[in-house]
């Protein structure tokens, strides 16, 4: 069989679904490095029994993410697809391993596709019907706070008593309740509180 016969299987090796030899090898040496750095005896073989992915997984997202800071910090894309693509190769990892992205490489992912915490695009939150929000935390908060006071006394709390335990206006407390996916998650709270109160 010639190079040329054998090229195409080579190439596939880098395509979706398929990661190189040299990448595992690479990512079992990051692990290597860490434990001789700390004293760690590598001359016993590696225990891949547990359902985590392996160690050098998480150290190389951990090191992507570092360096898509800086990369971030310096206002620069030299190197961005080297990083996009790696996490794309660390992700197939886990496939090829059958087990779970470490939260590691899912913060990687995360920041590879330029998500914002709290924040998903506003073409989203139309398809699932999410509100406009810009700060979850506060949306959650009202919801908790609104939902403590209808499981406590059966009806929903006023709107100043609601912006002042959470120092959210009341005019945006207003415009929060009129949307569906508030009273949903309200009732559902409600719910849950009252289920609590039943044990």
């Amino acid at each position: 069989m010639s190079g040329r016969d054998q090229f195409p299987s080579l190439v596939q090796a880098f395509g979706p679904g398929q990661v190189p030899g040299e990448f595992r090898q690479a990512l079992y040496s990051a692990e290597l490095e860490v434990d001789l750095a700390a004293g760690v005896d590598i001359s016993s073989a590696r225990d891949t029994s547990d359902l985590a992915p392996s160690r050098g997984i998480d150290l190389v997202s951990k090191q992507l993410i570092a360096e898509l800071h800086n990369q971030k910090a310096n206002q620069t894309s030299v190197g961005r697809a080297s990083v996009n693509w790696h996490a794309f190769a660390l992700l197939m990892s886990c496939v090829g391993e059958g087990k779970a992205p470490p939260a590691s490489l899912m913060r990687l992912i995360f920041e590879c596709l330029d998500g914002v915490d709290g924040k998903p695009p506003p073409d989203v939150c139309e398809k699932f019907g999410w509100p406009s929000v810009d700060d979850w935390d506060c949306w959650d908060a009202v919801i908790q706070a609104d939902a403590k006071a209808m499981a406590a006394t059966g009806s929903e709390a006023t709107e100043r008593s609601l912006a002042n335990l959470t120092g959210v206006s009341r005019k945006t407390v207003n415009r929060w309740r009129q949307a569906e996916s508030y009273k949903s998650r309200r009732s559902f709270a409600v719910y849950l509180l009252s289920s609590q109160k039943e044990r």
